[in-house]
């Protein structure tokens, strides 16, 4: 934004130290994402897909919640 001298104001810097901020907060959540996908207790889900059968209505993981929890003790 331009203040009526005609010079750029100062949260100009701010917003740009904001911008990397969030690119760094974004990269840090695709390294999250990717080691959750890739964890244990998603890994057993998808190899027992089987056990989450499509409903009339609901969640399949909520339905099965009490199989969901003894993956995660």
């Amino acid at each position: 934004m331009i203040n009526r001298n005609g010079r750029k104001q100062k949260f100009i810097k701010e917003d740009k130290k904001n911008i990397k901020y969030g690119k760094l907060l974004t990269r840090s959540l695709r390294v999250f994402f990717k080691d959750a996908l890739q964890s244990k207790f998603l890994k057993t889900i998808r190899q027992n897909h089987e056990q989450l059968n499509e409903t009339e209505g609901g969640c399949a993981l909520w339905i099965k919640r009490e199989w969901v929890q003894s993956l995660l003790q």
